[in-house]
């Protein structure tokens, strides 16, 4: 098994969004996505895209997670306090796995609620 990069992680305080693709093959798939603090120094210094880390657990892994365009995914819900230390004491791919599929099981719920919370 691969090590996790360091700067490929979610960072302890930066929030961690549910997610749904809808480009590319992995349309309509529920990812966590993330940010990283050398991502918001490349977007304000090179005025690069906006972009995250998005992950899964099956298909994105943690040791490989992929680079997504923002526009490129709809916000469905944030991880919540528990879920997240959860999320940051185990970064494996069995703990993003069970957050993703209970995201999943209740996807159409969450994408009927608006979310006010701006990524970038």
């Amino acid at each position: 098994m691969e090590a996790v990069r360091p700067d490929m992680m979610p960072e302890q305080g930066q929030p961690v969004w549910v997610v749904r693709s809808v480009c590319g093959r992995d349309r309509k798939r529920v990812f966590l996505a993330f940010r990283t603090n050398s991502m918001a120094e490349n977007t304000a210094v090179h005025g690069n895209f906006p972009s995250i880390y998005t992950v899964n657990g099956t298909l994105r892994r943690v040791e490989c997670p992929k680079k997504k365009h923002l526009s490129h995914v709809k916000v469905i819900g944030t991880l919540n306090e528990a879920e997240r230390e959860t999320l940051f004491s185990d970064y494996s791919n069995k703990t993003v796995a069970s957050l993703v599929q209970k995201y999943d099981e209740y996807g159409e719920l969450l994408q009927k609620r608006e979310n006010s919370e701006i990524l970038y």
